[in-house]
């Protein structure tokens, strides 16, 4: 970080507030860093990005990551549950986990300070980790809705699906559909969804709180007109069919991935994070924050600078290559 700022020092100096003639040494960010609480961060954070959501709804995904080299109370990986907004790709939240604490049980907590700071999300998405029913009982209750994967930790859940999907595959066209071409590949994604009878049926057989939708995806990926990767996934919903139509379903599902595609590994690719060290655990989640935030400010300035979608790290050079200007524009967010 010194290293970084030395060079462009003059130009950045008086609009952060310092009058040193040369940037803080490590001892001191460091020093500054375990003086920061990840809750204070959060709060700040969630309240600077609420402003810019003006009252939308929007879908988001939850998912944990662990932080290689950072080392929690139990001497493994520390922890952590994201929160990241599909359409919007902003790092809303995340909560650490401590020693022998669970994923779900800690996002479980967390629901209502998520709900209340954020109004207009409405939906979250998550893969089989989270199909828990008391995470998910706890959502709807809420006054929210869930998309969850189904795998074999549900595994009446999941057979009932699959017997009831198999045919419908064969003969009936499905609900929705994506397709996507890339390098000689054409990516097909089909969605047959079953909101009558079929869910009514086994929402009775499961008990599985709020269901009113399934939904069956199959990917296929063809290449040269050939089929070169075929599967078959699950997913059950809370929303109704009027809250969630196929098209907006599918989009959903689909869009679970972005919070590994545009957080994780861009944390973990652009900015190295898994090689960040630290025997401290609040210092992880702190600098996990700050990474978090970075993205979302440099996306939204991206977006208000109508500029073309480009890699983070391109971005990244783009804002810093004109620091006075960057921080202008920051300061008018």
């Amino acid at each position: 970080m010194v290293a970084f700022f030395t060079p462009i020092w003059r130009q950045v100096k008086d609009p952060l507030g310092f009058t040193r003639p040369k940037p803080p040494d490590p001892t001191t960010i460091r020093r500054t860093l375990n003086g920061l609480k990840p809750e204070q961060l959060q709060q700040a954070f969630e309240h600077w990005i609420q402003g810019l959501t003006n009252g939308e709804d929007f879908l988001a995904s939850v998912d944990g990551k662990a932080m290689k080299n950072v080392k929690g109370e139990n001497g493994l990986a520390a922890m952590l549950v994201n929160v990241f907004a599909h359409d919007l790709k902003w790092a809303l939240a995340e909560y650490p986990l401590k020693a022998k604490e669970g994923e779900p049980a800690v996002f479980k907590e967390a629901l209502k300070q998520l709900f209340d700071r954020y109004p207009g999300l409405k939906i979250l998405t998550g893969d089989a980790a989270f199909a828990g029913r008391e995470l998910n009982e706890a959502i709807i209750t809420l006054g929210k809705d869930y998309i969850v994967r189904v795998k074999d930790n549900q595994p009446t859940l999941k057979k009932l699906m699959e017997d009831w999907f198999i045919a419908r595959m064969s003969k009936e066209a499905p609900a929705a559909v994506e397709v996507k071409k890339k390098r000689g590949r054409e990516e097909r994604w089909e969605l047959w969804v079953e909101n009558d009878l079929g869910a009514i049926i086994i929402g009775a057989l499961t008990a599985f709180p709020g269901l009113q939708q399934l939904g069956c995806i199959r990917r296929r990926v063809y290449c040269g007109g050939q089929v070169i990767l075929e599967e078959v996934r699950y997913h059950i919903s809370s929303a109704s069919k009027w809250k969630l139509p196929p098209k907006k379903f599918l989009r959903g599902i689909r869009g679970h991935w972005q919070v590994e595609n545009r957080l994780h590994h861009v944390k973990d690719r652009s900015w190295h994070e898994d090689k960040m060290y630290s025997k401290k655990p609040e210092q992880g989640w702190v600098l996990g924050k700050l990474r978090n935030q970075a993205l979302n400010v440099i996306r939204t300035l991206a977006a208000k600078g109508g500029w073309k979608t480009e890699s983070m790290p391109r971005l990244a050079a783009r804002l810093l290559s004109k620091p006075r200007k960057t921080l202008c524009l920051m300061r008018a967010l």
